[in-house]
């Protein structure tokens, strides 16, 4: 998770990775933020809708059908593959944050329990244990490569879905105008970059 520092404006969190799901309509829904990123799996975002209504939460979509990647470290034997079919994801050592709930993440992937799960609690753990060994995660394929440069993205095809990535905030709030630049910068990097999904 990053958080961005406070100030006079405005305090925007990125949080790219947290269970939203789970939490709207709690007090950490926005993790003390006024504003919020995430991405989930598009199978699940008409609930994400509904659940985010019913909290009097506002869902500003900022980019859809997104393409599933493999995360695996450069020194993985995986590494040099291109693509891997989604029915093989769960095959390999898989690492996933602690908090998200097994029937909104894995349970999508066809994981049938998580009893050879590694969970950590944040974003650099999971980067650096998938940096220092052969376990891999699945997340959004983003505008560019960059959620590690010690990692590749590899492509997942034949999946049956794709991610989809919102900003939330609560449906009192009005964004400034840096806020709302940001917004629309955001939207203008992924549909500059319209990876579709491989199938």
């Amino acid at each position: 998770m990053a958080k961005s520092s406070p100030s006079a404006e405005s305090t925007f969190c990125i949080l790219m990775n947290v269970p939203i799901l789970q939490n709207l309509g709690e007090d950490k829904a926005l993790a003390g933020c006024l504003m919020s990123l995430f991405y989930c799996f598009d199978t699940v975002s008409d609930t994400y809708y509904a659940l985010a209504k019913k909290h009097n939460l506002k869902l500003i979509p900022i980019a859809r059908n997104r393409p599933l990647i493999l995360l695996a470290s450069k020194k993985n034997p995986l590494s040099r593959k291109k693509e891997i079919p989604f029915d093989s994801i769960t095959d390999y050592k898989f690492i996933m944050y602690e908090n998200f709930k097994f029937d909104e993440w894995l349970k999508i992937l066809n994981f049938k329990n998580d009893n050879n799960i590694l969970y950590v609690f944040d974003r650099g753990g999971l980067i650096d244990a998938i940096r220092q060994s052969r376990y891999v995660t699945v997340m959004m394929k983003r505008f560019t490569d960059t959620y590690s440069e010690d990692c590749v993205e590899i492509s997942i095809v034949d999946s049956p879905f794709g991610m989809d990535a919102y900003c939330l905030h609560h449906a009192s709030y009005t964004m400034n105008s840096r806020e709302k630049q940001f917004i629309r910068e955001l939207k203008e990097l992924f549909a500059e970059n319209p990876a579709q999904r491989p199938i």
